[in-house]
């Protein structure tokens, strides 16, 4: 286990420009996304991680820096629902053959998933 990083601060430190995979999400990082039920979530979700595995830009200026590993775990749809909304999103956007590799995707409604688990996971 890694312990606590303590943080000291000064003026004197340059501010350094973050690695962004996308404007808000730091490259190593994950992100939870919540709302109320049928706000959208799942399709704005699917948009990002195939934007970034493809590298190319869904979403109007949310840039990525390049076609990058993307994974996605849906917590709350089941995979029927998933998919749809993944060949949904493939039919708007002409990013399929951009993918290879870089997008994983999975239902997790009703999984158990510790993050030591995570820690493991690597795609393909």
């Amino acid at each position: 286990m890694k312990a606590p990083e303590y943080i000291r601060f000064s003026a004197a430190v340059p501010i350094e420009k973050p690695d962004w995979v996308i404007p808000g999400l730091k490259v190593g990082q994950f992100g939870l996304l919540t709302a109320p039920g049928r706000t959208g979530k799942s399709y704005l979700l699917m948009q990002i991680a195939m934007s970034v595995a493809s590298g190319q830009t869904i979403i109007p200026r949310l840039d990525v820096s390049g076609a990058a590993k993307s994974c996605l775990l849906n917590c709350v749809d089941d995979a029927s629902d998933v998919r749809e909304r993944g060949n949904v999103v493939l039919r708007c956007f002409d990013v399929e053959s951009l993918l290879d590799d870089n997008l994983f995707v999975a239902s997790m409604s009703g999984a158990t998933l510790r993050s030591t688990e995570m820690l493991k996971w690597e795609p393909g």
